[in-house]
């Protein structure tokens, strides 16, 4: 017995001087564990929801407390394996290979707001330097944006199943909650590396009554009554076309899609819909053909009374476009009259980047008759929904906003989350429409209405979706661009002070007090 209470006395011991010594180097590695667990079990809200608090954190405290020679060499390590395991297949099959390219150098990226928290939070730095680590990354977010880069360092997205901090968004937007996220992250291994000091248990305290409120307060918001006016929407997904495995697509014939959209149309007024909507190029055809195509459905659009957002994808065989693709869609009301034609403005990195028309339309706030009611609509395609700041200038009396969309195994989990934000973003009514994805209905809070994986609809056919008409102007539609430049201001401040303290040598100075 006193062998046995030696020998764990002992063990106990090891570990915990072990643990203690590279208690850094172990959270470096269940912050890269939560970055991309929650892709391998997407179904698993909770990952979803704590994995992003989560990581930032644990590379942090990496990153403040390692006293490893080559610190950050290992920090780049984990965050482009994390990365790259998390986003694995997000370009699509055929690019896997391009994807992991793609994702080690966007780690390069993710790299420098860590890297430039280092030049400030030193064992001595005063409070105020917990904002550099969330203000950088934050321009991150904005410059991915503007860049037109999958906005992989997003994190608002992962809250969608936390409904109650998902209102946060309708202040602050995505590169808000985004902030929040990890000025939360920074704060807490500020007040672990300041334990000791008066006043880091309070600070600590004061951060976890924040989030409290913030959630009371999302609560409460969420507790507005649910919009007694609804449209009934047929939400279609298209026909299916074969993949190669090269990544090519081998396109149906004109009769093939005509037969298509004619046995949908006839679905769709069966079951007493009040408009149709397409999934992302659910019909692929010829421009010498594309007028026809669309006659046709105006034509349907007249005869069963049923506005219809139809989707195409139009090849260019006369090269008036230089050959380039149309990704588009026609907007028919219930007299088949065309009111609005809208391309795909952001075309997804290697995919769409060398053979897209890009559209240069404003983004649209068409009034519409849906069920005999006048409603004010608006659509973006796909990709277009990712970026924050590109619907941004969402006119703040749409309704409903449609976004047709085509995702894949890679980036279905983060697609749809991230094309909710925009509902919570502008108090409006979200209709996703994905083949081969999740398609998605959300209200102007952002809780679901109907949410359909692929799986259980099909090629070839379509659902019913009771869409909330309610809509309201969100304190980001109003004062979002203001805020966005507020993190690049603050951002190029933090670089412009650390670049001029490092010279003076009074970082160096702080560590050694």
């Amino acid at each position: 017995m006193k062998f046995i209470q030696s020998f764990l006395k002992r063990f106990t011991s090891y570990v915990g001087e072990y643990g203690k010594s590279n208690l850094p180097l172990l959270l470096l590695v269940v912050g890269c564990v939560f970055m991309f667990l929650p892709s391998m079990f997407p179904d698993i809200k909770v990952l979803y929801v704590l994995g992003v608090w989560i990581w930032p954190f644990c590379f942090l405290y990496y990153c403040r407390l390692s006293e490893h020679r080559f610190s950050q060499a290992i920090l780049y390590i984990f965050l482009a394996v994390g990365l790259c395991v998390r986003f694995y297949g997000v370009l699509g099959v055929g690019l896997e290979k391009e994807c992991l390219v793609f994702t080690a150098l966007q780690a390069c990226l993710f790299w420098v707001p860590f890297a430039w928290d280092v030049r400030y939070c030193v064992k001595e730095a005063p409070f105020v330097n917990t904002l550099v680590f969330p203000t950088v990354y934050g321009t991150l977010n904005l410059v991915f944006s503007a860049c037109d880069l999958i906005p992989l360092n997003n994190l608002s997205y992962a809250q969608y199943d936390n409904r109650a901090i998902f209102q946060v968004l309708s202040v602050v937007g995505e590169f808000g909650l985004t902030f929040l996220i990890t000025f939360v992250g920074s704060v807490a291994v500020y007040v672990i590396m300041h334990w000791n000091r008066d006043g880091a248990k309070r600070i600590g305290l004061g951060m976890l009554l924040a989030l409290v409120a913030m959630h009371a307060w999302g609560i409460f918001q969420m507790a507005h009554d649910e919009s007694s006016d609804t449209v009934r929407i047929a939400q279609a997904i298209g026909p299916k076309v074969d993949q190669h495995k090269d990544g090519s697509w081998e396109p149906l014939s004109y009769e093939r899609y005509l037969r298509s959209f004619n046995t949908l149309a006839e679905s769709a007024y069966r079951e007493r819909a009040q408009m149709l909507v397409f999934s992302e190029e659910a019909f692929a055809v010829a421009d010498s053909s594309e007028g026809d195509f669309i006659a046709n459905a105006s034509e349907y659009a007249r005869k069963f009374n049923m506005p219809i957002l139809l989707s195409l994808g139009v090849y260019d065989t006369d090269n008036s476009r230089e050959g380039l693709f149309q990704n588009k869609v026609v907007l028919i009301n219930n007299q088949g009259k065309i009111l609005y034609e809208y391309n795909k403005h952001k075309p997804v990195p290697l995919v769409e980047s060398f053979d897209l028309d890009v559209g240069r339309e404003k983004l649209p706030a068409v009034p519409l008759e849906i069920g005999g009611k006048a409603h004010i609509v608006s659509f973006a395609i796909c990709y277009d929904g990712n970026f924050s700041d590109f619907l941004r200038p969402l006119d703040p009396k749409v309704q409903l906003l449609f976004i047709p969309s085509w995702a894949w195994d890679g980036i279905n989990d983060f697609h749809y989350r991230s094309l909710a934000v925009r509902a919570v973003e502008h108090g409006v009514n979200l209709v996703v429409t994905s083949y081969d994805g999740v398609s998605l209905v959300s209200d102007e809070y952002g809780r679901e209405v109907n949410r359909r994986p692929f799986k259980d609809v099909g090629y070839d056919r379509l659902f019913i979706s009771d869409v909330p008409t309610s809509a309201h102007e969100t304190v980001y539609a109003k004062n979002g661009g203001f805020l966005n430049y507020v993190y690049l201001i603050l951002s190029l401040m933090f670089i412009g002070l650390g670049a001029r303290r490092t010279k003076d040598g009074s970082i160096e100075e702080q560590a050694g007090a």
